[in-house]
């Protein structure tokens, strides 16, 4: 056997190893990402039946009063005023 074979049975049995471990990390990782996952589904979310605080809006629909609370603060409610150099502007 000349060193070059022996060079080549090396390489291949060192990129199985390394073929090997890949796999093995990847199927760790996947087992770990469901695992987290099912752990994760155990808390009911809102959108699946879970609790939730139930308001009046100011027009009469019944709301989440978190979404409530979040419209505020991404919308206008009332139309804005500014003052420009004394007089009132109103935007529409």
């Amino acid at each position: 056997m000349n060193g070059k074979t022996g060079y080549t049975l090396y390489s291949a049995l060192k990129q199985y190893k390394m073929r090997t471990t890949t796999k093995i990390l990847t199927s760790l990782i996947i087992m770990l990402g469901a695992w987290a996952n099912h752990l994760n589904a155990q808390e009911i979310s809102p959108y699946m039946g879970g609790e939730v605080e139930l308001v009046t809006a100011p027009n009469g629909a019944i709301i989440n009063s978190k979404a409530l609370s979040a419209t505020s603060q991404i919308m206008y409610l009332e139309p804005p005023t500014e003052n420009l150099e004394g007089s009132v502007c109103t935007k529409n």
